[in-house]
């Protein structure tokens, strides 16, 4: 599956999240590194089995 990942300029970097699923955030000096966090999402993200 392909997610999208948003990237957004905050204050001297920049930030990144996935929407769908949510779950990924990651912050970084370019773009190209905030997004490297957020490029292996395999499957939906949730809650561990201690947290349902």
């Amino acid at each position: 599956m392909r997610y999208a990942v948003v990237i957004e300029r905050a204050g001297d970097g920049f930030s990144a999240y996935v929407p769908d699923p949510p779950g990924c955030i990651s912050t970084a000096a370019t773009p190209e590194a905030t997004a490297e966090p957020c490029r292996g999402i395999r499957a939906p993200l949730g809650p561990g089995p201690s947290e349902t």
